[in-house]
């Protein structure tokens, strides 16, 4: 893969970990509202637990998604940066230090 790509790639990596936190967190939000227009806080609703700690549920395990996605392609990133910074093509020789 030529240097051209293998940043291109790594733009592609970091766009993701940047996008999609900030969609992630909207739709939860989205969702956190139908949660709190459909139940009046504090009842109880499905299985004996009230609206707060569904919505606590819900929040932890978005932010459990976001911090994992996060991760992902941060690594993802710093690999092709770092690959495409020290890749020396067949037909090019490294410069002597």
């Amino acid at each position: 893969m030529h240097q051209k790509a293998v940043f291109a790639l790594a733009g592609v990596f970091l766009i993701v970990a940047l996008v999609v936190p900030t969609v992630v967190l909207i739709l939860q939000t989205q969702t956190l509202q139908e949660i709190v227009i459909q139940n009046i806080p504090g009842h109880e609703t499905r299985y004996n637990v009230t609206t707060t700690e569904q919505i606590l549920g819900t929040v932890n395990s978005v932010y459990a998604i976001v911090v994992a996605v996060e991760t992902v392609f941060i690594v993802l990133f710093a690999i092709t940066i770092y690959y495409g910074i020290n890749h020396v093509h067949p037909t090019h020789t490294r410069p002597e230090r």
